[in-house]
């Protein structure tokens, strides 16, 4: 078999066939992934420690998380839990930046596939704008108290932060692991959980109106019985001017059993 035929031939189909779907609804977890190829210098100038918290407030802290993941092969993800170190990470400097979160990526793939999107996103900075594709992108936005659907460059907002995680990849073989995999800082700044501005969820029918297909994630990021009702609220209404659309609900590794047995609930609200 050719693959690199096969490859193109499964391409065209694709985007033949997504614009069929026309248009959709993305949200609401988008961000900068900051990418590092790990070198051993820079795992022995991270150091390590004993500790057992999977959080990150010093450096030790980040290379303590690091080794596990090369010993094991495995992924994983904490959280940064001191500014100052995590300014310091990112002065160090990465090897490429580009979209991450899984609304971000979903929406430059629909984009360059030729589907028409509209992405929901709780902030937007100027810097994180510049990482979305602009044809067939429109952010909601309130100007003025009307809603508009804006590209991406835009409708950012300069009193938002920019969300960048910081991934960390590493080879097999690399210091003895046992298979290639990646370890993720993540970055949560304040506003970015996918809880979209009131005003924007009034107006939502001029968004959600002959929609085919909603792709939200995010839902691991929020912490109570109170917030998960809000977004539960939000998401209810919007489903009202969607008529039959699909609603497909992505979700990631959540360690905290509260918080996964929260998202599955409000996933009874989903069709995938």
């Amino acid at each position: 078999m050719n693959w690199k035929k096969e490859f193109e031939r499964c391409r065209e189909y694709l985007a033949k066939n997504m614009k069929k779907s026309l248009p959709i609804v993305v949200g609401f977890n988008a961000n900068i992934d900051a990418v590092k190829y790990l070198t051993e210098d820079f795992v022995e100038y991270l150091g390590t420690n004993n500790s057992r918290k999977q959080a990150v407030k010093k450096l030790s802290d980040l290379g303590r998380g690091i080794r596990e993941s090369i010993d094991s092969g495995e992924a994983n993800e904490w959280e940064v839990d001191n500014q100052l170190v995590y300014n310091k990470l990112l002065e160090k400097g990465f090897d490429e930046e580009r979209i991450g979160g899984q609304a971000g990526i979903v929406t430059n793939l629909m984009a360059r596939l030729g589907v028409k999107t509209n992405v929901l996103l709780p902030i937007l900075s100027k810097k994180q704008a510049k990482f979305f594709v602009n044809r067939n992108v429109k952010v909601p936005v309130i100007e003025r108290g009307k809603l508009r659907l804006r590209k991406p460059i835009n409708a950012w907002n300069k009193n938002h932060p920019t969300r960048i995680n910081c991934i960390f990849e590493f080879k097999k073989g690399f210091m003895g692991a046992p298979r290639s995999n990646r370890f993720i800082l993540s970055y949560r700044p304040k506003g970015c959980k996918p809880i979209i501005d009131e005003t924007i969820i009034l107006y939502s029918k001029k968004f959600m109106e002959n929609v085919k297909r909603v792709f939200l994630s995010g839902y691991q990021l929020l912490d109570s019985e109170e917030e998960f009702r809000k977004a539960k609220s939000q998401l209810l209404f919007m489903q009202q001017f969607s008529g039959n659309a699909k609603y497909h609900l992505e979700m990631t590794n959540v360690e905290d059993p509260r918080i996964r047995r929260l998202i599955l609930k409000i996933g009874k609200e989903f069709n995938s």
